[in-house]
């Protein structure tokens, strides 16, 4: 018998069904699966939960730096495209 292979989306969405059904037996038969293989996807899903939350610092102050200038030259690309936008509108009259 072959062993499918499934995808972090595919352990996500068994698990997540599992956990609002409150079935996890039967989403395992519905899904092929042993149920320890379900209770294992649902323990890292939980150890990995902090990742998911956790707030990313930038790392130095070269990081902020970078970002920082990221966030003016968006700015200035975005009053340029408003400028150009605004021209745009006077040309044709609106």
């Amino acid at each position: 018998m072959d062993k499918r292979k499934f995808s972090p989306e595919e352990k996500l969405a068994i698990v997540l069904e599992a956990l609002e059904t409150g079935k996890i037996t039967e989403t395992c038969k519905k899904h092929g699966i042993p149920p320890q293989l379900a209770y294992e996807w649902k323990g890292k899903l939980k150890r990995s939960a902090g990742e998911v939350y956790k707030r990313k610092k930038p790392q130095n102050n070269a990081e902020i730096e970078r970002m920082n200038a990221e966030a003016v030259r968006m700015k200035d690309v975005i009053a340029e495209i408003t400028s150009e936008n605004l021209q745009l509108k006077k040309r044709l009259g609106r």
